[in-house]
């Protein structure tokens, strides 16, 4: 669609908590320095900002530290230098590295199951205008929080998840 949303969730609800809207050819890391800001206002106690290898490097590591007072979850790209207690991830996708963050790197896949709801709810869009493609993805988003209120106050949290089954509930 010529637009990428960068979105950034909390890994315990498995909702979104901020996102960003940019052209598709921009770099990932570009964007990331927005989307921290803008989650750690909402989440001021937030620690741990985890990421794919994508955003390994030396000025997203310095941010989440010093700016965001925080600690990088983020594993080491094939190519960079590994050292000890560094956080890698191998050919078969498996973390390596100090165990207790390579823990905290499994719970990444609760964003990514977040990133796939959203992905179905925002299906293939043909808007043009990156103003256009933010409102849209900002509803889409916006839905996916009021399924997951809906189903908290239906006393069935589970069906959060799950879009289609919420639906047929």
């Amino acid at each position: 669609m010529g637009y990428k949303a960068h979105c950034g969730g909390d890994w315990n609800s498995e909702m979104p908590v901020a996102y960003v809207a940019a052209p598709a050819n921009q770099n990932e890391k570009k964007h990331f320095k927005a989307l921290a800001t803008e989650a750690k206002e909402r989440f001021p106690n937030a620690r741990l900002h985890v990421g794919d290898p994508q955003y390994s490097s030396g000025r997203v590591r310095r941010l989440i530290a010093e700016d965001l007072r925080g600690v990088p979850v983020i594993p080491k790209r094939s190519g960079e230098k590994v050292g000890p207690g560094d956080l890698y991830v191998d050919k078969c996708f498996r973390s390596h590295g100090d165990p207790e963050m390579c823990r905290l790197y499994r719970r990444r896949s609760a964003c990514e199951r977040m990133n796939s709801r959203a992905e179905r709810l925002v299906g293939r869009v043909t808007l043009r205008g990156l103003g256009r493609v933010e409102g849209y993805v900002g509803l889409a988003l916006t839905l996916l929080l009021l399924i997951g209120v809906a189903s908290v106050r239906r006393g069935r949290p589970e069906l959060a998840r799950s879009i289609e089954i919420y639906a047929c509930h």
